[in-house]
């Protein structure tokens, strides 16, 4: 593929998915809340369901209270390991170390992160915080580690193969 187009594919999927994240941080705190709210509620309805648990609708409603925090926040790292790999194929058209590539990447992911907190303090009923940007920073750190092991791993079965060849 040529590189210019690359570059524009890239960088088409990297900046679209940071305007889905916009989009997302740009939701009012209520309706933020309602999402993830009816998405516990239904994710501990579809186990009670699966499992025969017969669990009232208390029980579920307390239970999807309990877990929302934590669904929130693995939602966040998600987004932002999306956007860990999206910044680590923009870089890949521009740099040709993969130190390098990982490095820009996770730069970006870290301002991107830091910029989203710095956007949600005008939203109504949303707050930023420093904690928020780490953990988004950690799910694009999770996406940076696994393309490095993935890549360690790949090469390692490369360098094998290359080796079985040569005694045969």
């Amino acid at each position: 593929m040529k590189k210019s187009i690359y570059r524009f594919i890239t960088t088409f999927l990297m900046v679209g998915w940071m305007v889905v994240i916009f989009h997302f941080s740009a939701q009012p705190a209520t309706e933020s809340s309602e999402i993830s709210g009816g998405f516990c509620g239904q994710l501990i309805n579809a186990v009670n369901d699966r499992f025969e648990l017969k669990m009232s609708e208390a029980d579920i409603l307390q239970l999807s209270e309990k877990i929302e925090f934590p669904v929130r926040k693995m939602a966040h790292m998600a987004e932002y390991a999306v956007l860990g790999l999206f910044c680590y194929l923009f870089s890949k058209g521009f740099f040709v170390s993969h130190e390098k590539c990982t490095g820009v990447s996770f730069v970006l992911v870290f301002l991107y992160a830091a910029g989203d907190e710095l956007h949600q303090r005008f939203v109504p009923g949303r707050s930023g915080q420093f904690s928020d940007v780490l953990i988004d920073t950690l799910g694009g750190i999770c996406m940076l580690l696994s393309l490095h092991l993935a890549r360690k791993w790949y090469l390692h079965k490369c360098k094998k193969n290359k080796e079985a060849k040569k005694r045969n």
